[in-house]
């Protein structure tokens, strides 16, 4: 596993267990840079369970645009 894609995700468990919440969107970053999909999809889920603005929302929807580029970069590049 790649060293960057380890440390990118194991932050972003310790920043969504800290703060109450606070951390939510830096842990999200992490796991956008790790390429963890499933677990930025249930840190978000924490988020818009706390907050049922229209940011929330719109957060919403730049993450399913977060998660097509993953997709989509994952199916041309690899890591090694």
């Amino acid at each position: 596993m790649n060293r960057l894609i380890f440390c990118a995700d194991l932050l972003g468990s310790r920043l969504e267990s800290e703060g109450n919440g606070e951390y939510l969107a830096d842990a999200q970053l992490c796991y956008v840079v790790a390429g963890n999909i499933d677990q930025l999809v249930l840190s978000w889920n924490l988020s818009v369970a706390k907050d049922y603005s229209p940011h929330a929302l719109q957060v919403g929807k730049s993450i399913v645009a977060i998660i097509i580029v993953i997709n989509y970069c994952s199916s041309i590049f690899t890591f090694s």
